[in-house]
């Protein structure tokens, strides 16, 4: 399913099991593959796409309606990617920007590192540590059934959480309701196929010092 990243010695493959009410083995269903590379990314790479990304001049805040009111939601995004890869969430649509030259070479990478045809990517700045992204999976229809998600960072240290989506189970061998992991700079993590239809996941704000990142995670989506 990675490609040839699985045979990488500084690959991680994290299992994300989850269990019944009763922490028992007989309880797990829900079983879903992550792969973690801290390092993909060397400095100068890291450097170069964050020069490019920062200056994109198409960054924007949104808001969504709460309570019929709206509310900025926490961060910058823009979404880049191919002609007719319109993308849908949270009630917006959104229309791709073209893709940049660092951007384009890393989509490039990952197709033929992973095996996989990533069309899109949506890039996520965080300008600080107040800055997050709430429970959520990346389910939409025009991602199909079963989507694998690349996700690289830059800049801050961040920490990202996992949940099963059926709120009645906890992690497997543990009473925990979710795990994390930190995302470091130049980090890839690869959500395995079945991650996004049982899993939650979310990007938890911090009261700790803490400076930008840019997260982008690449996908794909079905031309309109």
């Amino acid at each position: 399913m990675f490609g040839k990243l699985a045979s990488s010695t500084s690959a991680e493959h994290l299992a994300l099991r989850s269990a019944g009410d009763n922490g028992s083995a007989e309880g797990e269903s829900h079983t879903a593959s992550l792969l973690y590379l801290p390092d993909y990314l060397i400095a100068e790479q890291q450097r170069q796409l964050w020069i490019e990304l920062m200056a994109i001049d198409t960054w924007e805040q949104e808001s969504l309606m709460m309570h019929g009111k709206p509310v900025p939601v926490p961060r910058l995004i823009c979404y880049v990617g191919d002609d007719g890869t319109e993308y849908a969430y949270s009630g917006v649509r959104h229309r791709p920007k073209p893709w940049s030259p660092a951007l384009g070479e890393l989509r490039h990478r990952l197709c033929d590192e992973l095996g996989h045809g990533f069309n899109s990517v949506l890039l996520n700045q965080y300008r600080d540590g107040r800055d997050h992204m709430g429970w959520h999976s990346d389910d939409e229809s025009e991602l199909g059934e079963q989507p694998i998600i690349a996700s690289v960072s830059l800049g801050a240290e961040r920490r990202m959480r996992f949940r099963p989506g059926d709120r009645t189970r906890s992690i497997l061998g543990s009473s925990a309701k979710s795990l994390h992991i930190t995302l470091e700079a130049g980090s890839l993590l690869v959500m395995g196929s079945t991650v996004q239809s049982v899993w939650q996941h979310c990007l938890v704000r911090t009261a700790q010092a803490c400076g930008p990142r840019v997260n982008m995670t690449f996908r794909r989506v079905s031309a309109v």
